[in-house]
């Protein structure tokens, strides 16, 4: 997996959707509208790349963006391109480390889905 790159949410993210969270079981969100395939970055910035979403993402998006959670949709997604995008979630302390996972995922960019790169953001 990519240096940097674990399964799972931060507290704040599960604090800040009001699902629970422990040391012992992170939840990972996949079957949440917009959630799949979730990763956090450095354990501060969280990645999704779904394959679809529909008005029910925008609830949650807008809850978050209201708690001051920054966020970015971007049709890159290092996790299987062309059929997934990812949804990118940080606060504001962790700007520099979302702008490093954001180069880091448009460099990885592999142009098959089997490819070695692939395997770093499963």
């Amino acid at each position: 997996m990519l240096n940097g790159l674990s399964d799972g949410i931060p507290k704040w993210l599960a604090d800040a959707l009001g699902v629970p969270w422990s040391e012992d079981c992170i939840p990972l969100l996949n079957g949440w509208q917009g959630f799949d395939h979730v990763r956090t970055y450095k354990s501060r910035v969280v990645i999704s790349q779904p394959y679809e979403a529909n008005g029910e993402i925008g609830e949650t998006l807008a809850k978050l963006h209201k708690q001051g959670i920054c966020i970015k949709i971007w049709g890159v997604s290092p996790y299987f391109p062309g059929r997934t995008f990812s949804i990118v979630f940080w606060r504001e302390e962790d700007f520099q480390i979302a702008q490093e996972i954001g180069i880091l995922m448009a460099k990885g960019r592999p142009e098959k889905p089997d490819c070695a790169t692939h395997s770093e953001w499963s």
